[in-house]
């Protein structure tokens, strides 16, 4: 059974800003993650640390970036308790504000099922 969290927001900040906070090591590493480690240019999108269930440090990442369009989408593959998830962030430009759509999709494993639900967390 296909799992899936949906969370939207509309943030007073520019699309320019709100695509930094996901896609810069700094900013991303300031309010999701103890570390982080992007690149689109080199399809990196690496995140780690005490904030994160299943990664505690860089050696357990299983992380991809999937897709990267400046300003208004990205695309990671996660894999949490070992449940292949997939997390789509899509930004929308209103006026002096951006709406936030982001979608957690996974397919729990049959030995993931019960430490799946801890994704619901988030």
């Amino acid at each position: 059974m296909l799992r899936e969290i949906h969370a939207e927001i509309l943030i007073q900040s520019s699309i320019e800003r709100v695509f930094c906070a996901w896609t810069d090591s700094n900013e991303l590493s300031r309010w999701f993650s103890e570390h982080a480690d992007v690149s689109l240019d080199e399809q990196r999108y690496q995140f780690w640390g005490r904030y994160q269930p299943d990664a505690p440090s860089r050696d357990s990442l299983q992380q991809e970036l999937l897709a990267a369009e400046p300003d208004t989408h990205l695309r990671f593959a996660w894999s949490v308790y070992d449940a292949g998830s997939t997390v789509d962030v899509t930004l929308e430009s209103r006026g002096t504000l951006t709406f936030v759509s982001v979608v957690h999709e996974w397919q729990p494993e049959s030995d993931a099922t019960m430490k799946a639900g801890m994704l619901e967390a988030f």
